[in-house]
């Protein structure tokens, strides 16, 4: 098996006897194919035929949470700690790493549309931190190293999590259309949103697959 990088795929035809894969005009054949993109980018490939109702329409129909992180080096380590901002409406959390030693980094969450408007992460990560340094006067920030991370403006993602996919959509996971199968933290069932949904839907598509 080989890993390809730098080849986004565009198309995928498929039909009872495999599919046929479009990237950057190089194609790839195969038996079966696992589609583990985000929800919010699988607009953005070609299904040739389209996809059917069940899982199309449901795949297309995912809602998505808006969220930003927030990480500062810090100067000094300091013991795990968690303290919210109330009116700003995010947290904030240091922890331990390997061997259980503290890390030397202040992280923070927001995760609602007017969160991140208030703390004007559309045009960067200078109020949050300015609003950081008055929450936790107890830390020493080294701002200079920050970085702020989104989900809605990267290409490769589209959104941040799934927002109460239904059910049923984690059936996709579980019974293949031809030769494709889907697989992504939206197709976690009760899990939908963390990486847990992400890791148990992709094992779900692996026994389908194994299964024909």
């Amino acid at each position: 098996a080989a890993v390809r990088l730098g080849s986004p795929v565009e198309r995928v035809a498929w039909d009872a006897e495999g599919v046929r894969l479009g990237a950057g005009g190089a194609e790839l054949e195969a038996h079966v194919c696992v589609v583990a993109v985000p929800a919010g980018v699988l607009h953005r490939i070609a299904f040739e035929p389209a996809l059917p109702p069940q899982p199309g329409e449901a795949l297309a129909a995912v809602r998505f949470g808006e969220a930003a992180k927030l990480f500062v080096p810090l100067r000094r380590s300091t013991p795990p700690s968690a303290v919210m901002s109330v009116p700003d409406r995010y947290w904030t959390w240091t922890a331990t790493g390997a061997r259980d030693e503290p890390q030397p980094v202040v992280s923070a969450f927001a995760g609602s549309s007017g969160a991140l408007e208030r703390l004007g992460v559309a045009t960067g990560a200078e109020r949050w931190l300015a609003s950081l340094e008055r929450l936790r006067p107890d830390l020493e920030l080294d701002p200079g190293g920050a970085l702020l991370s989104t989900w809605s403006d990267d290409p490769w993602a589209g959104a941040a999590y799934s927002t109460s996919p239904p059910p049923e959509l984690a059936e996709a996971s579980e019974r293949p259309v031809g030769p494709l199968v889907f697989a992504g933290e939206h197709l976690g069932g009760p899990f939908a949103a963390l990486m847990e949904g992400a890791i148990r839907s992709g094992r779900a598509a692996a026994r389908a697959l194994l299964a024909r």
